[in-house]
Formats: structure tokens, sequence, C-alpha cells
């Protein structure tokens, strides 16, 4: 029953049998990989993660399995081609009646588009202060209630009593 509700699930979904091999991926885990059902189930689940990952998830995967708790952490997951995506994974432990380890149910979000966009924002405002801190004006920025968001090293040379308390407080008028 769980499976067909994980098939159409929009968060990547796949389950591992005891030895670690790939028994079951939804959809969005295959769109995520890149392959299809076919492609992966009947593989050992370590295939799949970046060889630089494998040592960090290895040792998470095994703490998750003596604690019984699952575990959550970035990893790159390697698409068919070769091309590896950032996902954040979550991996639970399964265990059967007896209280034997059983297999493993984990999820993926793909965060490899968040990330780019994430370093491309990072990189603008790198820009944006080389700027703001390289300009011979003084140069602040106000939100909505008149509260200064940012100011450059110029404003900071004029009013040096407002170095260290302006940012997030309001101006006086």
């Amino acid at each position: 029953m769980w499976r067909r509700i994980a098939a159409q699930a929009p968060i990547g979904i796949i389950e591992g049998d005891k030895d670690g091999i790939v028994v079951f991926a939804n959809a969005a885990w295959c769109t995520i990989a890149g392959v299809t059902p076919g492609d992966v189930v009947g593989r050992p689940v370590p295939t799949l993660v970046h060889p630089d990952d494998l040592p960090v998830t290895t040792a998470a995967w095994e703490r998750s399995i003596s604690e019984r708790e699952p575990y959550h952490h970035q990893v790159r997951l390697k698409r068919s081609h070769g091309e590896y995506r950032i996902v954040i994974a979550s991996a639970s432990p399964t265990f059967d009646e007896c209280g034997n380890f059983h297999g493993s149910i984990s999820s993926g979000f793909d965060l490899t588009d968040f990330v780019a966009i994430q370093s491309q924002n990072d990189a603008t405002e790198g820009y944006v202060r080389a700027i703001m801190d390289h300009t011979s004006a003084a140069v602040y920025l106000k939100d909505h209630a008149d509260r200064f968001l940012l100011v450059n090293r110029h404003y900071e040379k004029l009013f040096p009593h407002m170095k260290d308390v302006c940012i997030g407080t309001a101006s006086d008028r």
C-alpha cells in the first residue's frame, strides 16, 4: 500500500533491502537520478552516491542502523550520464517483527538548482559589496521601516559613531 502512495510522491523515494540492493524507486527519485526504475532496481545503493561522499554516507548509515534512528544529510547523487545532483537525503532503517534489520527507506530532494542559485546570489552580493566598499560615495540601504540594512566603508568613515549600531536600526529623522 505504501508503495502506491510513494510512487506518486513529489519527493524521491527509494527502498533498499538488507543487503543494500534497491528494490523500489519512485518516479521522482528516478527523475532526480536520471534513470528508469529498471536501471536502478537491483543495483547496490552505494553505487548511486558520489565516491567522495561515500565514506560519510556509509558512516551515517551504519550509525543510523546501530542507533535505530533516521539520518539526514546532503549528498551528491550520480545520474546515469555521469552528472551529479546535490540531494538532501533522509534515510531510515527498517526492522522486521523480531527486531532484525530488514532494509531501508530513503527520500531525497534535489537541491542542485537551489545551490546554483545560492552560489550566483553569493557572487552577486560579493560584487555589490566590492563596488560599495570602493566607491567614494557614502552609500546606505534602508528597508521600508527606515532601518539600515547596509552601509559602505565611506559611510562608516563619515559617521564613525554609527559604525556598530546602525545596521538593523531606524535612523533619526
